[in-house]
């Protein structure tokens, strides 16, 4: 029996960027890689993440832009069992004027990728789990610099079950029990990627129950 392969698609903190450093946290930290050992041997899992990928293209980075690097890169991850997507927040970051119903529809677009990759070849296309961002901080003499962007994260993390609906798709809201780091206010500590990695095992399993 072949393993299930999930795809974890997404930003800096699915790559496992460090708060203190900004080095990577190690295969037994990184939320993907907890999820792969808690499921067990019946999956594969995909690590497919870069500090400072946006949804939509903002840079001259290929790999950066999310919406154009998985319509280059998901016919070779076909066929997925699951693909869990986390992506927005740099958006609001690199350029602060931009329009949230522009990364809202740039998250659209990667599931429709997606599933049109899989779909095209006769294959029932994948679980697609909107993983939400963790919240951004700043400390309370940087919330003058950063208010524009931490409200537009905030509204942007609301959107994401609304996206999940309209979509098709399930949301995994964790906005409620993983933060960022006060080191940076931006990034995961290792105590939350192995609880988040335990957290994302658990909905996949609670995903195989259905089936």
């Amino acid at each position: 029996m072949k393993a299930k392969k999930i795809l974890c698609y997404g930003d800096s903190n699915t790559w496992g960027c460090r708060p203190a450093d900004s080095t990577r946290f190690g295969r037994r930290v990184r939320w993907p890689m907890v999820m792969a050992s808690a499921l067990g041997k019946g999956y594969s899992v995909i690590e497919d993440a870069e500090n400072g990928r946006t949804v939509l293209k903002l840079n001259d980075t290929p790999s950066l832009n999310g919406v154009a690097w998985i319509e280059s890169k998901i016919e070779s991850y076909v066929p997925l069992y699951a693909a869990i997507i986390c992506l927005g927040i740099n958006d609001i970051f690199v350029l602060k004027e931009i329009q949230l119903p522009r990364v809202v529809k740039g998250i659209e677009k990667i599931v429709d990728i997606i599933k049109h990759a899989h779909t095209v070849q006769g294959i029932p296309f994948p679980n697609i789990i909107l993983l939400t961002p963790v919240m951004p901080s700043a400390r309370p003499e940087e919330m003058n610099f950063y208010q524009l962007e931490i409200n537009k994260a905030a509204a942007l993390i609301a959107e994401y079950p609304l996206i999940a609906r309209n979509t098709g798709s399930r949301c995994l809201d964790i906005s409620d029990s993983i933060h960022a780091s006060e080191k940076d206010g931006s990034h995961m500590e290792d105590y939350s990627h192995k609880k988040l990695g335990r957290i994302a095992a658990d909905f996949i399993k609670r995903i195989d129950d259905e089936d």
